[in-house]
């Protein structure tokens, strides 16, 4: 991401991924397909898109502990808690 339009780009992707769309974004060594997990439509293009089997599981990444718990019936390890940023 550029600085100087860093903003304006955060803003489209996050409207691409609410209209259930696909979104393809940079990391340091690969890019990676971000779709909007609780939105049914856009897990099916993601499962579409990549080729796989409907049965096998997708990385989820979550902002924060209370989309965990949307997800999952397991409760968060202490661990996991001390390892969150504090300065969020």
């Amino acid at each position: 991401l550029n600085p100087n339009n860093q903003d304006e780009i955060l803003d489209r992707c996050a409207k691409v991924l609410k209209q259930g769309n696909l979104a393809i974004l940079p990391t340091d060594t690969i890019y990676g397909i971000a779709a909007n997990y609780f939105n049914p439509e856009s897990r099916q293009k993601l499962i579409e898109a990549k080729q796989r089997k409907p049965s096998k599981p997708f990385l989820v990444v979550v902002g924060n502990p209370s989309y965990y718990e949307k997800l999952s019936d397991t409760p968060i390890p202490d661990w996991l808690l001390c390892m969150r940023r504090r300065d969020r």
